[in-house]
């Protein structure tokens, strides 16, 4: 199962509300090929963002600006890119790289990623990082049932002293939908993560940002922004968002306030298609609170077939991803015998 025929077949089935203006892109420019698999997007400067790619890619921070001008690269020597899945900055301009992509909800790894921002600013192009490592404390089995598939991760903020995650539910019963939010400390070592709330959007967040001095979330799907405006103290949730929907349907994977009423978001390159920063303008449509909770208007039996079908698709990546880092790490093995040889 592709990626873009999944989407479509989404498509097909989302119950888009008549009421709603649809969002537009506008295109900024094109990443090239240093972010095909572009995954999180942060702010580096006043005039430029960092991205990385998704699992498999190199460690390593791209720094860009608007028209797709590769600026700068960033190495973290000390870490492997298992599978990066989105970038927070706070306000000492820390970076965090969010290492909890976890489609198969069974690695025993997870972590964040801490570069100093005087790292980052005197590295060379190259720095080590600071690891925050964490397990869910409602995760008992590894990986677990068809029906509790809410442990993977591509979406998280910080905020105050704590960073905090959001999940990616794939789960084919009546908890799909529920995206999970957790907290987490934002300084190095070991943690449970403390489970903190839940909010039913129904689709899946790929990634997150907040607007400086902690007054607006947004969170992102493959359709929709959603927008939570006017908590008080983290509570993110205890307000109901404004959810902005795409006219266009593709791999969105970040997402970044470039101020109260525009978000930067980046998509995934796939069949030639995305791969590219896209302005929102979120002036431009919005559906009304008392709407924002969309069905699909199918069964509940067609409901879980359809999350059983993103369930393999996102294995199936998985395998494909892992495969080719062996071949890769193969081929590199005979390059370095045959090289070898010749110099004996």
């Amino acid at each position: 199962m592709r990626c873009g025929f999944l989407l479509i077949f989404f498509t097909l089935i989302y119950d888009f509300s008549s009421s709603a203006q649809l969002l537009d892109t506008q295109t900024l420019c094109s990443l090239g090929s240093f972010a095909v698999e572009t995954s999180g997007i942060e702010k580096a400067d006043s005039i430029s963002y960092w991205t990385h790619n998704d699992s498999g890619g190199r460690p390593v921070l791209y720094r860009f600006n608007s028209s797709g001008l590769l600026l700068d690269t960033l190495i973290i020597s000390n870490v492997k890119n298992i599978d990066w899945e989105d970038l927070a900055r706070d306000d000492s301009g820390n970076i965090y790289i969010g290492d909890f992509g976890n489609n198969f909800n069974d690695r025993t790894n997870l972590r964040i990623i801490k570069l100093n921002h005087d790292s980052i600013l005197y590295s060379s192009g190259k720095t080590s990082a600071e690891i925050i490592s964490f397990k869910y404390p409602d995760q008992a089995a590894l990986p677990p049932s068809n029906s509790n598939l809410n442990f993977d991760c591509e979406a998280f903020i910080h905020s105050g002293d704590s960073l905090y995650l959001f999940t990616k539910n794939v789960s084919a019963s009546k908890n799909s939908g529920y995206t999970k939010q957790y907290r987490i400390p934002d300084t190095g070592g070991s943690f449970t993560a403390d489970l903190v709330d839940s909010f039913y959007l129904n689709e899946p967040v790929t990634s997150a940002d907040i607007l400086g001095q902690d007054t607006s979330l947004v969170l992102l799907t493959y359709f929709s922004v959603f927008l939570f405006h006017g908590f008080r103290s983290n509570d993110f949730f205890s307000v109901a968002p404004k959810q902005f929907q795409f006219r266009s349907l593709t791999q969105k994977e970040a997402v970044l306030f470039k101020d109260s009423s525009h978000l930067l978001i980046t998509d995934e390159k796939v069949f030639g298609t995305g791969g590219k920063l896209y302005l929102i303008d979120l002036t431009s449509g919005v559906l009304k609170s008392s709407c924002r909770k969309k069905f699909y208007s199918i069964s509940h039996s067609s409901h879980k077939c359809i999350y059983n079908q993103l369930l393999i698709f996102i294995r199936r990546k998985s395998l494909h991803r892992h495969h080719r880092q062996i071949r890769n790490r193969n081929n590199a093995v005979k390059r370095f015998d045959a090289s070898d040889k010749n110099s004996k």
